[in-house]
């Protein structure tokens, strides 16, 4: 059977989890599937217990050495067959007919891109998905000021850039775009805001059908903060033509770009008190006001979540 769905699985270290993320892809009902399972020189077995699954609709593509998920992505994209093509982290899982109803939706809408809501759920739960309702589900579209809006990088309470979205395979050929490889964070972001500029129409579902995993113990871990100002710089080139003259996507970029310093301040503060460096975290606190204010918002949304 010739796959409508190409899931592009970019895996590192998920040995506990993959076999369930390969599982609830498999299990979509209405199309046909394949799963494309891109190792990123995974250490624990990961790669081995996607081969033993022993579905032909499982293939598995490994690298030698760490590459990242942009490189994953861009490998996985490269081996699909499908119509449509869909990410699927490998410690995640999908309500049985999300990619029927999004793929729906996207024909409804005459939509090239298209997302639904994120459920959160723990380890040793299921996500309590939303989605079966009597009526077609609704789209609203989603714009490149709306991408931006709600991508701050400081967090906050919907976060759209965690959105997993499901593209026409024939979007990327007619655009050419692809993952950046020099992304370490960001990538899905910038991806689709790539894709924007290009004039992919893109549309939400307002049903929670893919189940984002939030691991026990999981620490938060600290970013780069060249990796930071490379994703504003990225974005600031996407942006150029399309910001000019326009004052609201202006003020936009320089929210974003202000956010991106007091994140790249907020992950060297990090590094100083891990390094018991009590002196110098004290002075960046002290003299610096846009390290103060991530420390605020970060707070502040983690008491949101909890």
């Amino acid at each position: 059977m010739v796959p409508f769905v190409s899931f592009l699985m970019a895996a590192h270290n998920a040995r506990p989890y993959i076999k369930t993320a390969i599982e609830s892809a498999l299990g979509q009902r209405g199309v046909a599937v394949e799963i494309i399972v891109a190792d990123d020189a995974s250490s624990d077995g990961t790669a081995d217990v996607a081969a033993e699954i022993g579905d032909p609709r499982v293939r598995l593509v490994r690298s030698q050495k760490s590459q990242g998920p942009a490189h994953q992505r861009n490998l996985a994209i490269s081996e699909a067959q499908g119509e449509w093509l869909a990410a699927l982290d490998a410690d995640d899982v999908i309500h049985p007919d999300r990619s029927r109803i999004l793929i729906e939706a996207a024909n409804q809408a005459s939509a090239e891109l298209v997302a639904d809501e994120l459920v959160s759920f723990n380890d040793g739960n299921s996500p309590a998905f939303v989605s079966m309702t009597p009526a077609p589900a609704q789209t609203v579209p989603v714009g490149i000021e709306t991408w931006i809006a709600h991508n701050s990088l400081l967090g906050g309470r919907r976060n759209y850039g965690y959105w997993k979205p499901m593209l026409r395979s024939s979007t990327l050929k007619k655009t050419g775009v692809k993952y950046d490889q020099r992304l370490r964070i960001g990538e899905d972001y910038i991806f689709v805001l790539t894709l924007l500029t290009a004039g992919t129409r893109f549309v939400h579902v307002s049903r929670g059908l893919y189940g984002y995993r939030q691991r026990n113990g999981a620490i938060s871990r600290t970013l780069d903060p060249k990796q930071i100002k490379l994703l504003t710089t990225l974005q600031e080139e996407l942006l150029r033509e399309h910001s000019a003259g326009n004052k609201a996507m202006a003020a936009l970029i320089k929210q974003f770009a202000e956010d991106a310093g007091s994140l790249a301040g907020y992950q060297i503060l990090k590094r100083r008190i891990a390094a018991k460096e009590w002196r110098d975290a004290a002075h960046l606190m002290r003299n610096q006001p846009e390290i103060r204010r991530a420390v605020v918002r970060l707070a502040l949304n983690r008491l949101r979540v909890t």
